[in-house]
């Protein structure tokens, strides 16, 4: 009876370990199944994150591309710029040099030519005694500061026709450089009480503020 009970325990412990040795087969399936199911995904996970570094990576070297042309075309930009601007000094330069040659010629021209064209005028004033030639002499020799000399050729005009406000002006204008500005202001007094001049106010306006 024992060994029948014996017989009876190990086939129920063999049923059992077989259904156990199921369960776990079933179980080791079931994981499989289901880690085929999860790596597709997993790997496709991956690649996404993959592309989206690779995106990025790409993305900024592109903005590093377009940056280093950026920066490329703002320095021909500014060399294009600075090039024009030195070429623009160079001709502003090269026109003043021109004009400072052509002032030192004609000065040097002038220089040359002044006692002749004195002497030319005071002939022309001998010869016909007239307002203009007189004024022309007057003028001269204001412009060359030779103001006693320019004063006294002023009051021979002036004495030709005394209507003429021009040979009042040359005469206060002198004295001012001469540096009588009492002298100068009192002619130019003496004018406006005779006849309106816009140019004889103003120049009367600009000494009174000054002194003697």
């Amino acid at each position: 009876m024992l060994s029948h009970e014996l017989k009876e325990l190990i086939q129920k412990y063999q049923v059992y370990k077989k259904r156990h040795r199921k369960k776990w087969i079933v179980l080791g399936l079931l994981s499989l199944v289901l880690l085929l199911a999860i790596l597709p995904l997993f790997q496709s996970e991956t690649s996404k994150e993959k592309s989206k570094t690779n995106l990025s990576a790409s993305t900024k070297e592109s903005q590093k591309v377009v940056e280093k042309g950026d920066l490329n075309k703002s320095v021909v930009s500014s060399n294009e710029e600075q090039n024009r601007t030195n070429e623009e000094e160079n001709s502003t330069a090269k026109i003043e040099e021109e004009q400072s040659a052509k002032k030192h010629k004609r000065s040097d021209r002038q220089a040359v030519t002044t006692q002749n064209s004195l002497k030319e005028l005071k002939d022309h004033y001998n010869k016909h005694k007239t307002y203009s030639s007189a004024m022309a002499v007057s003028r001269y020799l204001y412009s060359n500061k030779e103001y006693k000399e320019a004063i006294k050729w002023a009051i021979v005009a002036s004495k030709i026709d005394q209507l003429k406000v021009e040979p009042w002006l040359i005469y206060a204008k002198s004295q001012k450089g001469l540096g009588n500005i009492t002298k100068a202001k009192k002619a130019l007094e003496i004018l406006l009480r005779q006849k309106e001049s816009d140019e004889a106010r103003a120049l009367l306006k600009a000494l009174q503020s000054q002194k003697n």
